[in-house]
């Protein structure tokens, strides 16, 4: 008779709507093999947040949610309460998302018997205490974890780099069900009307939190300069963030208003892509953003910019056109070939699908992280079998 279903805690600290890493963790939790495993979120979060949905959109999907209301960085209530919750659910393992998250599990790890894993979905934070103190010290934690995955791996070469070891890190690539994003007959007309768009109108989406690493104001320029020679082209913002009232300032500056929008967060954004006949990824730095895979799972053309792992998710000419960052002009030349030469697009489209459904499917992905799961929880049992034995013949 197999035993009961392991019990394992994912730990993460989320602001407002979340991003990328927000969907996967919702993905790995309603989705990995329940017979297997008891997944579990707690979630730590700001108790004045008005945009935070995460909870609800956790226990609709069925998921075990705690959470963890925190009144500041030095709020010592949150430890107390995630060792309530530990104590309750008792984890063999916790799976830490972040850099409070992977604080807390450090912490625990010492009082509880559980085993830390992390995942690094990318240091964007753009803070100084963010980036001289926070992220220095995760890095610092996590070398005493055994076993850390990776989005990307320029993640991965980050962290080797400040004192990681190699024999700790496994890669795995943000994936998606190829099959959540085929086309819905009717989706795309209804929703082009919704956003005032004319049968010829070529609309562009950038996807993402309004913060400053996704350099929407670049994507704006790139707008700007081809409004004369593309008059048919609008763009449509879709997120939201501490930049918002930035980038609608460049809206106007730019005399961009009747051809760019900001939607602010939409959590529709699967059926929403099917208004939108092309992605543009204006980043400065990224992990490996999920949203350029449901963009080719979508069958979008995609021009993206160069950065962290944009290029193991696209392949430059084979899934998407690639462009160096904060070069407007080269964006916009790029948004231009797109348009113009149809051919070689829709061979990127197709060979994008094809990547989707077969390298970055999401059931790919989940395997192999419970794959590692089960290695850690190997491991342990051999150790605590190593350690009984021990200590029984020391008692004999």
């Amino acid at each position: 008779m197999p035993g009961d279903p392991i019990p394992i805690l994912t730990l993460m600290s989320v602001t407002g709507p979340g991003g990328g890493a927000e969907e996967i963790v919702l993905r790995n939790a309603s989705r990995i093999d329940p017979e297997r495993f008891k997944m579990s979120i707690s979630v730590i979060r700001d108790i004045v947040d008005e945009q935070f949905n995460f909870t609800d959109r956790a226990r609709a999907l069925g998921i075990e949610t705690y959470e963890v209301f925190q009144r500041g960085m030095l709020d010592r209530s949150v430890g107390k309460r995630l060792a309530e919750i530990v104590e309750a659910i008792k984890p063999r393992i916790i799976h830490a998302h972040g850099y409070k998250p992977v604080f807390h599990t450090w912490r625990l790890k010492r009082r509880h018997p559980i085993i830390p894993i992390a995942t690094l979905h990318g240091w964007t934070g753009h803070t100084p205490r963010e980036r001289f103190i926070y992220y220095p010290a995760e890095r610092r934690l996590l070398r005493s974890f055994p076993r850390i995955v990776a989005v990307s791996e320029d993640l991965r070469e980050t962290y080797l780099r400040s004192g990681g070891r190699a024999e700790q890190v496994t890669v795995l690539l943000n994936g998606v069900d190829p099959e959540d994003f085929d086309p819905q007959p009717g989706l795309r007309k209804n929703l082009r009307q919704q956003l005032d768009l004319g049968p010829n109108e070529i609309a562009i989406c950038g996807v993402g939190r309004v913060e400053p690493q996704k350099r929407f104001d670049v994507l704006l320029e790139s707008m700007a300069l081809l409004h004369n020679n593309q008059p048919k082209l609008r763009l449509f913002i879709c997120g939201t963030g501490s930049k918002d009232e930035e980038i609608r300032a460049c809206i106007q500056r730019l005399n961009l208003n009747e051809t760019c929008a900001m939607l602010g967060h939409r959590a529709d954004m699967r059926d929403l892509y099917h208004a939108f006949d092309m992605f543009v990824q204006s980043s400065d730095y990224e992990g490996t953003p999920t949203v350029l895979v449901e963009a080719m799972a979508c069958r979008l053309p995609i021009v993206a910019t160069d950065v962290g792992g944009t290029t193991q998710l696209v392949r430059p000419d084979v899934d998407a056109l690639i462009v160096p960052r904060r070069e407007p002009e080269k964006l916009a030349a790029a948004i231009t070939r797109t348009i113009e030469d149809q051919a070689a697009t829709q061979q990127r489209v197709a060979a994008g699908r094809q990547r989707v459904e077969t390298d970055l499917s999401f059931r790919s992905r989940l395997d192999r992280l419970t794959a590692i799961y089960d290695e850690l929880l190997s491991r342990d049992d051999v150790t605590k079998s190593t350690a009984k034995v021990t200590s029984n013949a020391r008692n004999d």
